[in-house]
């Protein structure tokens, strides 16, 4: 529990106002963690002004006129939370001594509103407080770095799966997952470094461990190390193919298809086979079909004595008899239809 108090400390904080100019950049900036060599504070500077989430923070800066949530930083002015707000500070600070900013007094972005870690707070302290905000939080960061801040929490700070789910407020399975699909990321980078996006493959593995029709697969780790190497070699169109990946899998003929040209082709031939993958009115038949096969036979009894039950039934077996009786025709024709 001291940890925990601890890293309540860091929120409790009191309020103080530094200049910007005093503040630097976290190198340790987990967003940036997964490149292979260390950035410099200029260059992590330049990577988030790059990315495009700041430019709609500048906007909504400029838009209040203040930041309502303070940076947290530590004794050595090292901003631990905040370096997208203070880059973005610094932006609006240059606009506004270059003359692009009008109606704004000089020293308008000067200072900011900063809680400094007390005495007495550690790394770890500092990343069970990280994890309130940006693990479970209202700032959540995108799925690899949340897996990756668990990975460490449980890894290097030996916090178990039951703490974790407990003071996260997330499920234990969920805990355990994001940690195996980090390893498998990691895995993955070490097999195929001539990807250098290997960090935004995390949401496949992640869908090949939500679905429940892929478990008897994942549960077999030969394939969980084929399944890295179709991300690799891009069988995938992106993540959300994963979806249907059982259904490939279990026909013998699209799963050549995809190992040979990828989910495209598999998809092609799993449509031909069952056109109700992609044409609405076909799902729609198919559906109707399921519908009639699920009725209770021992509800015939009460439909046979329902007229308007009964005259639904006859209209669509009247419907499919007339659209039969239009291909027949198309046929006798010339007009050949594969059914």
């Amino acid at each position: 529990m001291a940890r925990l108090a601890n890293a309540q400390l860091i929120a409790d904080a009191p309020v103080t106002e530094v200049p910007i100019d005093r503040l630097k950049l976290d190198t340790q900036n987990i967003r940036f963690k997964h490149l292979s060599s260390k950035l410099a504070v200029d260059e992590i500077e330049r990577m988030i002004r790059q990315e495009p989430d700041t430019s709609e923070l500048c906007d909504q800066i400029l838009s209040a006129g203040v930041i309502y949530e303070p940076l947290v930083i530590n004794l050595d002015y090292v901003v631990i939370e905040g370096n997208r707000r203070l880059a973005c500070l610094r932006i609006l600070k240059e606009e506004l001594e270059n003359g692009r900013l009008l109606g704004l007094p000089i020293h308008k972005f000067n200072f900011v509103k900063c809680r400094m870690l007390p005495k007495g707070v550690d790394e770890k302290d500092i990343d069970l407080y990280l994890a309130t905000i940006h693990v479970k939080g209202k700032k959540p960061w995108k799925l690899f770095n949340r897996a990756k801040h668990i990975y460490r929490l449980n890894r290097f700070h030996g916090m178990s799966y039951d703490a974790l789910a407990g003071y996260l407020g997330m499920g234990k399975v969920t805990i355990q997952r994001s940690i195996i699909i980090y390893n498998l990321i990691l895995d993955y980078s070490r097999r195929f470094p001539d990807d250098k996006e290997w960090f935004h493959k995390f949401t496949y593995f992640e869908e090949l461990f939500k679905r429940k029709d892929l478990k008897e697969f994942r549960d077999d780790k030969n394939f969980v190390q084929e399944f890295a190497k179709w991300i690799h070699d891009e069988k995938f169109r992106d993540h959300r193919d994963v979806r249907q990946l059982r259904k490939i899998l279990i026909d013998e003929d699209a799963f050549a298809a995809f190992k040979k040209d990828g989910f495209s082709a598999a998809l092609v031939v799993l449509e031909n086979k069952d056109p109700s993958l992609s044409n609405q009115e076909f799902k729609k038949i198919k559906d109707t079909i399921d519908v009639l096969k699920s009725i209770p036979r021992s509800e015939l009894g009460s439909i046979k004595s329902n007229a308007a039950k009964v005259r639904l039934i006859i209209l669509l077996e009247a419907e499919a008899k007339a659209l039969l009786a239009e291909l027949d025709a198309m046929r006798a024709s010339g007009n050949k239809v594969v059914v």
